[in-house]
């Protein structure tokens, strides 16, 4: 999920996740998203498998690899 309060135009994001053929879920948040993951800095990242529990929280830069790595441990 990406939450912002700088970006509001939605072409944007989907230009960003073409451009670097991310495959994974992206879900565009809200204010409300940031406060109810309790967000302290940026970038966050979490880890949600299907079930809907969240597997891990990174708090910091990822890379596409990293994430796909963290997405392949726990299907």
């Amino acid at each position: 999920m990406n939450v912002t309060t700088s970006e509001t135009d939605l072409d944007n994001v989907t230009e960003f996740l073409n451009t670097y053929d991310i495959g994974y879920t992206n879900l565009y948040g809200s204010q409300k998203m940031f406060n109810l993951y309790r967000v302290q800095s940026l970038p966050t990242s979490y880890i949600i498998g299907k079930d809907g529990v969240i597997h891990e929280r990174i708090v910091g830069p990822v890379t596409q690899d990293g994430l796909t790595e963290k997405f392949a441990a726990i299907d």
